[in-house]
C-alpha cells in the first residue's frame, strides 16, 4: 500500500452512510479563502483524478464548486471542488491545479 503524505491533512475521516460524509485534503494545501477560479477548469460530473497521497492517485466525478465544510473556520472559506471518489468517499480539492486535480480518463 502506497504511503500517506505526512504533510496531507484530514479535516474529519467516517465512512460513508446515509448521514455521514467524508472530508479529505487531497494535497498539501489549504481551502483557498474565497480566491476565485473562474472558469473553473472542470465541470460538475467531469471524470477527475485526486491526489490522495505520495505518489498515490484516486479517480472520481467532481460533484459540486465552491465546496465548504460547516465545521471549517470563517478563513477557510471554501475549496474548488468537491469529488465522490470510484470508492464512494467524498473528497475535496482545496485548489485547481494539477498537483491536486487533474484531468481523469472516463470510466
Amino acid at each position: 500500500a502506497a504511503s500517506r503524505r505526512p504533510h496531507a491533512r484530514t479535516r474529519s475521516r467516517q465512512r460513508p452512510d446515509a448521514h455521514a460524509h467524508v472530508h479529505v485534503h487531497v494535497c498539501d494545501a489549504s481551502p483557498c479563502g474565497g480566491r476565485s477560479y473562474a472558469p473553473f477548469r472542470f465541470g460538475v460530473g467531469a471524470r477527475v483524478e485526486c491526489q490522495v497521497g505520495m505518489d498515490e492517485w484516486a479517480r472520481g466525478a467532481v460533484v459540486a464548486h465552491h465546496y465548504r465544510a460547516a465545521e471549517w473556520p470563517p478563513e477557510e472559506e471554501w475549496a474548488p471542488y468537491q469529488v465522490r471518489l470510484d470508492d464512494g468517499d467524498l473528497v475535496y480539492a482545496p485548489n485547481d491545479d494539477d498537483l491536486c486535480i487533474r484531468a481523469g480518463a472516463a470510466r
